[in-house]
Parts: structure tokens; C-alpha cells; sequence
């Protein structure tokens, strides 16, 4: 079997660009390596490393030291996946990876990104979240829409993800019971922290049902 091998090129800079791409920095450290085992990338102060998946930074060595993100491999091929410090974090920090979309190539050339529903957009310093769309060549039937919502929708998180909050603190933000079953869970549907995140399932949706405005049939737009 052959041994594939991952060359991959590194650009760092030492001023801060708030999580973008400084194209205009003129101070900059490039370093391209090669690889054909798992690991992880390594960035001190300009300086790129790669490591083994299992290597602990010595922040005494190197306080400013970081894993930015991780090299693995399965029957398809190497990917790269977010650091061990930052799955945790929100989707959309800055110290997540972030594809950019102005560098996608093949042997061919450029070519475009298809935006997907749930989608990140960071444009700048502005992020933007891909809700939903339509477009005049998409035809399909509610059950088609049904099943394809079902394969996107994102998992949802509930009581017991929760950490640090004893099961007494543990209740609805709108009812304020803490009773929950397998078709009333309690869930966290939104980014609030702790306890105060919770919210029956039923209550979501009655709150939705209640925010609900539709437009009159003969409304123009």
C-alpha cells in the first residue's frame, strides 16, 4: 500500500489581526512541511511546529504557545480538525478553523464554494449565520424538505451536558419545572450559559407559536 504524504505551507505573522488573514503585513514567516503520520500544528510567537497528536505544549517553556489545529487520518485520507482546546468553544470563534473560501483550488484552477444551510459566513470582523434560503430551481415536496432538514438540523444539547449545576438548579427558563422526559426534554437552545439555558422542549415551541407572524395571503412584497 502506498505511504501518502501531507506538504502543507505555513504563514505567520507577530501582529494582532483579530482571527483574519493579514494580507497587507509585510513582517511574515513562512515555513512549509511534510508529513505522513497524524499530528498536530504548533504555533510559537512566528514560529509553525508540527507535533505528535498526543504532544502537551509546556507553557512554562512557551507561554505563548498554541495548538491551532489537529492532522488525522482515516480510509479516505488525512483532514484536519479543530485543536483539542477549542471543540469545546463556540462554533463561531475566531480560534476555530475558518475555510477560506478565496483559496479553494484544484488541478483545473479556483472553484466556488456551495453555501450550505447553518453556514458561517465571517466577512471581515462581521459574522454572518446562514438561517435558510430559496431559489427559483429548487423544487422539491415537503416530505423532500422534511428529510433534507432532518440531515442538516444540528444536534441538540441538553440537561445533561451541563456541568458544574447541581440537579436542584436545573429548570425551565419559562416554566420553571425541572420534570423532563424523551418527548419534553429539556434542552439548551440557545448560547446562554449554565442553568439559565434550559427550556422545555413544548414550552420552545409554544413561545415560537406565540411569536409567530404570518403574512396575509394577499400581503405584497
Amino acid at each position: 500500500m502506498n505511504a501518502f504524504s501531507v506538504f502543507f505551507r505555513a504563514v505567520s505573522w507577530q501582529r494582532d489581526s483579530h482571527g483574519l488573514f493579514d494580507y497587507e503585513s509585510r513582517n511574515i514567516v513562512k515555513m512549509s512541511l511534510k508529513t505522513q503520520s497524524q499530528g498536530q500544528i504548533i504555533r510559537d510567537e512566528s514560529e509553525i511546529d508540527f507535533a505528535k497528536l498526543d504532544h502537551v505544549i509546556d507553557f512554562i517553556q512557551k507561554p505563548k504557545a498554541k495548538s491551532l489545529c489537529l492532522l488525522k487520518k482515516d480510509k479516505e485520507g488525512y483532514y484536519l480538525d479543530h485543536s483539542v482546546l477549542t471543540q469545546n468553544t463556540e462554533e463561531e470563534s475566531v480560534d476555530r478553523l475558518w475555510l477560506v473560501a478565496r483559496s479553494l483550488k484544484n488541478e483545473t484552477g479556483k472553484y466556488d464554494y456551495k453555501i450550505q444551510k447553518f453556514d458561517a459566513i465571517k466577512l471581515g470582523r462581521v459574522r454572518f449565520r446562514v438561517k435558510d434560503f430559496r431559489c427559483d430551481q429548487q423544487q422539491m415536496t415537503e416530505d423532500e424538505l422534511y428529510e433534507q432538514e432532518l440531515r442538516e438540523a444540528m444536534e441538540v444539547r441538553s440537561s445533561r451536558d451541563i456541568e458544574g449545576v447541581t440537579p436542584d438548579q436545573i429548570q425551565c427558563r419559562i416554566c420553571w419545572g425541572n420534570d423532563e422526559d424523551h418527548q419534553n426534554p429539556l434542552i439548551l437552545a440557545c448560547m446562554c450559559k449554565g442553568s439559565v439555558g434550559l427550556i422545555h422542549f413544548q414550552c420552545l415551541k409554544s413561545w415560537v407559536l406565540t411569536q409567530k407572524q404570518e403574512k396575509p395571503a394577499n400581503a405584497q412584497n
